[in-house]
């Protein structure tokens, strides 16, 4: 997921965080977020962790339609 797919992803989920406001986390911040909240069973199903390492230590998020 890029960072606008990430911050889609928050504010589907929280519709008091703003665009903007999310838009100053880097989006390694915003993909752990999206983790968390994916963790608690709050996103819809097309927002779901891939789970597949890129090979630097950090997760992809991606997209499921």
């Amino acid at each position: 997921m890029n960072k606008i797919e990430l911050i889609d992803a928050i504010t589907s989920v929280n519709r008091s965080a703003t665009r903007d406001f999310l838009a100053e986390f880097s989006e390694r911040d915003l993909a752990d977020y999206v983790r968390q909240l994916d963790s608690l069973g709050l996103l819809s199903p097309r927002f779901v962790e891939d789970k597949i390492s890129r090979g630097d230590g950090t997760v992809q998020i991606g997209v499921c339609s």
